[in-house]
């Protein structure tokens, strides 16, 4: 029973603090790069995101089941993101990411902008093992913490706004 309640209490502790990944990119800016947008004809880059106010990158794959719960995570905390952008991206396919757009409502949230980076240029670069994948930039655009799989919104938002 010691056991039992000591492996509860470990767990439970896992999920209200996570250790950001450590990377080499640690305080680099923010790398340019295109992303389709989900209009499939607008194309954001990321050197256009503005200054002073931090982003969250959020990598993500249209069937993984801990990527939609990010965004389910991300999206039910919406009210609470307007000091800081998010941008989620996918190397998947574009209508892949379109079917993840639509099941999401991600059109009624305007501080989350969604898209596909076609060459997963963004992921090689951070070099994201595994979706999701949050890498959170401080207003200056540069790197401020990563996390690898789902991150509770308090750690982000906390991340973000420190």
């Amino acid at each position: 029973m010691k056991y039992l309640t000591l492996i509860f209490i470990i767990a439970l502790s896992a999920c209200y603090s996570k250790e950001p990944e450590k990377t080499s990119k640690q305080g680099q800016p923010l790398p340019d790069f295109a992303i389709l947008l989900s209009d499939s004809t607008s194309i954001l880059r990321t050197k256009d995101i503005a200054v002073g106010k931090p982003s969250v990158i959020f990598i993500f794959g249209p069937h993984c089941p801990y990527s939609r719960a990010q965004m389910q995570n991300l999206v039910d905390n919406a009210k609470e993101m307007k000091d800081f952008e998010v941008v989620a991206i996918t190397p998947y396919p574009f209508g892949q990411m379109k079917d993840f757009y639509k099941s999401y409502n991600i059109q009624n949230y305007p501080n989350i902008k969604m898209g596909v980076d076609p060459n997963n240029f963004f992921g090689t670069y951070i070099e994201a093992k595994a979706v999701p994948y949050i890498a959170i930039y401080d207003k200056n655009k540069k790197l401020s913490k990563a996390y690898l799989g789902i991150t509770s919104f308090k750690e982000i938002k906390k991340s973000a706004l420190n």
